[in-house]
């Protein structure tokens, strides 16, 4: 009878052990995965440029094995709902014939566990006519993005002077600081032109900030680039 009772105390504790690790590696996954998710968006933005074709933007979401969700909302999806029964107006052969690919993270699950401030990473690639048209970067801690927030916007030359102030150059960077002089909003607007070195330091959204205990302090952790720019 003792035999038996040992043996069945030494297969719950086992039981036990193996539930504890697989609990804590689930955990782990469930914790890294934005940041992980994060390195793949990183570097499918930095792959892609103005005019990259569609079905080669798809290509890589696949391969990435579609990090942050990714989808593609065309025409009508686009459209606010409105009506009764939220039916969207009609589309023009513009509209119908524009797209764009949706990605997205953010650390929900450390945010909801009380672990870091709430942070996202959001990718939107605007698809004209089957090809990328405009870039668009979002980034953010904290309620409401209010500890740090960062926007980069890339389209041709035309496009970006409707948004943004006039200036000579491939690249306007505007900071909004603290009294410190921690930067708590970028916003970054890329030109065609600009040199490719740049332009993939300025996409070097720091991921960790994603999955790591208590996040990312201000928005020059979040997008860490040289002051002079």
């Amino acid at each position: 009878m003792n035999t038996f009772t040992s043996k069945y105390k030494t297969r719950l504790l086992l039981s036990l052990s193996v539930a504890s690790v697989l609990g804590f590696a689930y955990i782990w996954f469930l914790v890294t995965k934005p940041s992980r998710d994060a390195v793949k968006m990183i570097n499918i933005v930095r792959q892609i440029r103005l005019q990259t074709s569609q079905e080669a933007v798809s290509e890589l979401v696949r391969k990435a094995g579609n990090p942050g969700h990714a989808r593609i909302f065309c025409g009508a999806e686009l459209k606010p709902k409105s009506g009764q029964g939220g039916v969207s107006s009609p589309v023009s052969d513009e509209e119908s014939s524009h797209c764009v690919y949706a990605l997205e993270v953010s650390n929900v699950f450390q945010a909801a566990l009380g672990l870091s401030r709430p942070s996202y990473f959001l990718i939107n690639i605007d698809l004209d006519r089957q090809k990328v048209s405009r870039i668009s970067v979002l980034s953010g801690i904290g309620a409401a993005e209010s500890i740090a927030k960062i926007r980069i916007e890339e389209a041709p030359a035309e496009a970006i002077a409707v948004n943004a102030p006039s200036f000579s150059g491939d690249l306007f960077v505007a900071r909004w600081n603290q009294t410190d002089g921690t930067p708590v909003k970028l916003k970054i607007y890329i030109k065609p032109g600009l040199d490719p070195t740049d332009r993939s330091r300025l996409y070097g959204i720091n991921a960790a900030c994603f999955s790591k205990i208590g996040g990312c302090r201000n928005a020059r952790e979040l997008l860490p680039i040289k002051e002079d720019l």
